[in-house]
């Protein structure tokens, strides 16, 4: 099981963590289908890693202030699927689409369409 998560957790840009948030979401949802609840712990326990990784990354006053910003972004997108995974999909398509995520992060539309 160990081989499965090799290399899944990627949250350098915001792509990155979308991806990472997407494959996770499959998996964990076939889990939760084969009523495999070790399975849903170890992804919930997975991004519950990268929500802590990426807060202490955007609290740390040597990173660059944009890095920063994008790293809180991406907490808040770990917490929002650790909270309500069911809805975590729609609920990004939403935030990617929200005028203040359109102008903090400079979106030129095609790269973080919904």
């Amino acid at each position: 099981m160990e081989d499965e998560f090799e290399g899944l957790l990627k949250f350098d840009t915001l792509d990155a963590a979308e991806q990472t948030l997407r494959e996770v979401h499959a998996r964990y949802s076939e889990s939760r289908s084969r009523a495999d609840h070790t399975g849903m712990q170890r992804y919930q326990a997975l991004i519950l890693k990268g929500k802590r990784r990426a807060l202490m990354i955007s609290r740390n006053k040597r990173v660059q202030s944009k890095k920063r910003e994008e790293k809180a972004e991406i907490a808040q997108w770990f917490t929002v699927w650790l909270q309500a995974p069911d809805i975590f999909l729609d609920w990004l398509s939403l935030r990617k689409q929200s005028r203040e995520f359109q102008d903090r992060f400079s979106c030129d539309g095609a790269r973080h369409s919904p």
